[in-house]
C-alpha cells in the first residue's frame, strides 16, 4: 500500500466511532439529503442512495461496483431493494471487515462481495458491470481522467456511471476560502477538490453520453450546519464521548473540516451535486 493509501486507511480506522455515531445505524458515512425542512438523519442519508440510481432501469442480477464503499450501505441498498449483485472496494482493510461481517449477518454474503482493491487501478476488475458508482469518493482520485477511463473499461456497453461529492463551485476561491479548502484536504486526508464541470468534461472526453448534473447544494444546507455545530466539540467532550479514539489531533483536524466543508456549502464556494452518464460502448 503506497503512502497515500495508507494515510487515508489510517484515517478510517481511527475515525470509526465518529462515523459510526453519524451514521445512526444506517451505515451511511456520507452528507445527508434533507427536505421539507428535516434534520439530517437516516431518511436523509438514505435519500442520498436512492438520488444515486433515480431514473436508472435497474432490475434482479444487474451487477454493480461500489467504488470506496465504506461499511457497506450503499451495496446492501442496492442488494436489498434491487436484486444487484454488488461489488465493493475500498484500501480501508478495518472498513472491509465490518462489510464482510454485516453482509454475512443480513444474508447476502453470496451477492455481495467485498475486496481491498484501490479504484485507481481497476484494470484488474472484470469488464461486466452495467453500474459504476461513486459515494463521496470520487474526491479521492489521484487522476481523475485515468479514473474515469477505468471507470469506463469496466462498464458493459449502455452502462452507467454515478456519483454525488462535494466540488468546488464555479467562482475562483478567495484567500480566506483557500484556507477553508486547504483545512478540508487535511483533515479528511483527500487531493484538492475539483469543479463538478472538470468532471463532466472529462467524461464527455473519455465518450459517456446522457451526462447527468444535478445540484443538490439545497438538500444539503441542514447537514451543512449541522457539520458547523460539530467543529465546535471541545476537546475535552471528545475524550468523555469518544474514549475509543486513538489520535485526538486526527480527530479535531477532521472536525475542523467538517465546519470549512459545512461553510463552504452555507456560502456557494462549494457545491453538492450528483454527476454521472451512460457508456454507449466502442464507436
Amino acid at each position: 500500500m503506497n503512502y497515500r493509501n495508507a494515510r487515508v486507511a489510517d484515517y478510517y480506522q481511527q475515525m470509526r466511532p465518529l462515523y459510526d455515531a453519524y451514521s445512526q445505524r444506517s451505515l451511511a458515512w456520507h452528507v445527508g439529503l434533507c427536505v421539507d425542512g428535516e434534520r439530517n438523519g437516516p431518511a436523509a442519508l438514505q435519500r442520498s442512495n436512492e438520488i444515486l440510481v433515480k431514473g436508472l432501469p435497474l432490475t434482479r442480477g444487474m451487477r454493480a461496483l461500489d467504488a470506496g464503499c465504506g461499511i457497506g450501505g450503499l451495496a446492501f441498498f442496492l442488494a436489498e431493494r434491487f436484486g444487484l449483485e454488488v461489488d465493493g472496494i475500498s484500501i480501508a482493510p478495518a472498513n472491509l471487515v465490518a462489510a464482510r461481517r454485516i453482509a454475512r449477518e443480513r444474508g447476502l454474503a453470496t451477492q455481495v462481495s467485498f475486496l481491498d482493491h484501490d479504484f485507481m487501478r481497476l484494470d484488474s476488475l472484470p469488464k461486466t458491470y452495467q453500474l459504476v458508482l461513486n459515494q463521496e469518493s470520487i474526491c479521492y482520485t489521484s487522476n481523475y481522467r485515468t479514473y474515469l477511463e477505468g471507470v469506463r473499461d469496466r462498464l458493459v456497453p449502455g452502462g452507467w456511471f454515478r456519483c454525488v461529492d462535494g466540488f468546488l463551485g464555479p467562482v475562483e476561491l478567495d484567500p480566506r476560502h483557500c484556507a477553508l479548502h486547504a483545512q478540508i484536504q487535511v483533515g479528511w486526508r483527500i487531493p484538492p477538490l475539483r469543479r463538478a464541470s472538470d468532471y463532466l468534461e472529462v467524461l464527455d472526453a473519455v465518450g459517456f453520453q446522457d451526462l447527468v448534473h444535478e445540484d443538490l447544494s439545497p438538500m444539503a444546507r441542514a447537514t451543512a450546519e449541522g457539520f458547523q455545530e460539530a467543529a465546535k466539540y471541545a476537546d475535552e467532550d471528545l475524550r468523555r464521548d469518544f474514549l475509543g479514539l486513538a489520535d485526538m489531533a486526527m480527530f479535531r483536524q477532521h472536525l475542523d473540516a467538517c465546519g470549512a466543508y459545512g461553510e463552504c456549502l452555507l456560502d456557494g464556494s462549494m457545491r453538492y451535486a450528483l454527476i454521472g452518464g451512460r457508456w454507449p460502448g466502442p464507436r
